[in-house]
């Protein structure tokens, strides 16, 4: 008599955050007021213990007591300030540790795979490959002061009625770029042998809003002059200092033309530039069109 086989259990497999967001303030698609956007975040209060799979990107972000993540048959212990990079179809599941959790809480940010490494290779160009191939944790951390500035401003972008919904975009976006930087710094950048406080530098240039203060103020926060710490800055990465500024801002500026409505003069001011006619130019150096230009070749 031939066996009978017994039924084999799938894992679940999301395609849309909303099916997994216990507890969740925020919904990727249809929440205001984020309908539409390619990044979005959740504050999440309790646990997501079944073994499964997404088709997008997310960061989960520890802020409350140690929890386990289980990742295919291996189970990590992640602690206030740990995060990780979980790509699609990795198989995953975030659970409380019998031991240690009595408050759950996470931040977790979603991100569209597209977007994802279109962003990713913003950092750089082959950070997309290294997350594709890697096959070691893709695990990092946020110290304290870095974990309390995100809450801040995730509380912020969902609490402030006043801020148009273009801009909590391009905030939320910011968000997850500081994150990926934050992982490029921690993951990828000790494969470069930077020394330590200049891979913590860079990765702090990839704060918009320290990106964006004059070069010489930037070189004065770090103790240099502008010309010595030009100097240390090109021995080690190839290009001066305010070439990297100018390509880090340049790049946010075509990614706020290509996915968001804001104009190029609103643009212009969030990057600090002295006036228009200077960020039209900057921009048309380094991309060979304008603004208007380039924001017309990718709406059509």
């Amino acid at each position: 008599m031939k066996k009978r086989e017994g039924k084999m259990s799938k894992t679940p497999l999301y395609s849309d955050v909303k099916l997994c967001k216990p507890g969740a303030t925020v919904d990727y698609e249809n929440g205001t007021p984020w309908k539409g956007s390619e990044v979005s975040f959740q504050i999440v209060n309790c646990a997501y213990p079944v073994m499964h799979k997404h088709e997008y990107y997310e960061i989960p972000i520890v802020t409350g007591d140690a929890i386990s993540h289980v990742m295919g048959e291996k189970r990590y212990k992640m602690e206030r300030g740990d995060a990780w990079l979980v790509r699609p179809f990795d198989e995953h599941a975030l659970q409380n540790d019998p031991e240690r959790t009595k408050d759950y809480r996470l931040v977790n940010f979603m991100i569209k795979p597209k977007y994802f490494l279109r962003l990713a290779a913003l950092v750089d160009e082959n950070l997309p490959e290294y997350i594709e191939k890697s096959e070691i944790p893709l695990r990092f951390s946020l110290d304290g002061m870095a974990l309390s500035s995100l809450l801040n401003d995730c509380v912020q972008l969902l609490t402030i009625d006043t801020l148009p919904l273009e801009n909590r975009k391009a905030q939320c976006k910011f968000l997850f770029m500081q994150l990926l930087s934050e992982f490029y710094n921690q993951v990828v950048c000790k494969k470069q042998q930077y020394p330590q406080w200049f891979a913590d530098f860079l990765t702090k240039l990839h704060n918009i809003e320290f990106c964006c203060l004059p070069a010489n103020e930037i070189c004065a926060q770090m103790s240099y002059s502008y010309s010595h710490f030009s100097r240390i800055f090109k021995n080690y990465t190839g290009v001066t200092l305010v070439q990297y500024i100018t390509k880090i801002k340049i790049n946010y500026a075509k990614e706020l033309l290509r996915s968001t409505a804001m104009t190029t003069l609103e643009i212009s001011s969030l990057l600090n530039y002295e006036s228009l006619s200077h960020f039209n130019h900057t921009f048309k150096s380094v991309t060979g069109k304008t603004p208007r230009e380039f924001k017309k070749h990718c709406s059509g």
